[in-house]
Order: C-alpha cells, then sequence, then structure tokens
C-alpha cells in the first residue's frame, strides 16, 4: 500500500522537543460495511419456538471488498464467524441463518459487526455493528 504524504509540519522549540504532524488523506477508494438489518426466524415468537437469525451486509463504500468476515454475538457471547463473499458498491450479502435454539422467555442482545477486527480499511469503521 503506497501512502501519500500531503503536508509534514515540523515545529521544535528551543531544539529539547520536536512535535511532527502528518496528514494523509483518505485512499480514493475503499469499501464500508454496514449490518443493514437484522432478520430473525420466527417473527413473533413462542416460548418455545426454535430461534435462527441472520443480517444482511451492505458495502455502502467506494470499492468492492471480498472475504470480510462477520460475526455474532449473544448477549455479549461470540457465537458464530462466517466469511463472506465479493460484496460488490452498494450491494447486499445475506449471511447464512444461524440457529440460536429455544431461548425461553426473555430478552437477549443479538449483534452482528462486519469485519470485527478492523483487518479491513473502510471509509467509516465506526458503523461496523449493530
Amino acid at each position: 500500500m503506497r501512502l501519500f504524504f500531503v503536508a509534514v509540519f515540523l515545529f521544535c522549540f528551543a531544539m529539547v522537543s520536536c512535535a511532527a504532524t502528518l496528514v494523509i488523506p483518505p485512499c480514493p477508494s475503499q469499501p464500508d460495511l454496514t449490518i443493514a438489518s437484522l432478520e430473525f426466524s420466527p417473527v413473533a415468537p413462542n416460548c418455545s419456538d426454535v430461534m435462527t437469525v441472520r443480517a444482511v451486509v451492505r458495502n455502502v463504500g467506494t470499492a468492492a471488498v471480498s472475504g470480510a468476515v462477520v460475526a455474532m454475538k449473544l448477549d455479549g457471547v461470540e457465537r458464530v464467524r462466517v466469511i463472506g463473499p465479493n460484496i460488490s458498491v452498494n450491494a447486499t450479502w445475506a449471511t447464512p441463518w444461524f440457529v440460536l435454539g429455544v431461548l425461553g422467555p426473555g430478552s437477549f442482545d443479538v449483534t452482528y459487526c462486519a469485519d470485527p477486527d478492523g483487518v479491513i480499511v473502510e471509509v467509516n469503521e465506526g458503523n461496523n455493528c449493530r
């Protein structure tokens, strides 16, 4: 990867300390993965229903991406990771359905994150989870 250095400002004070500011512009084309939606089945479950879930991943960036990892957590504990296919700009991909099982009555936090380890350089690194 090539970096284009736009400006480096060097400040030295009485030859005792120096500080530098490095400004690097954003790359011209980068993917940006978001979790567009979560889908549950059944939609209106009973306490004895087997629950399944999947996420729809959208690339809202300016470049395609391939092989992105998507992770799912249930109540903060990672339960599954899947590797996505090539996702073009403005395209979506639905993860496979994952069986959560019979959860019983209660509230459960389900979170999906695209690129949970920050491996892919994206336009916005802060919008990967839902």
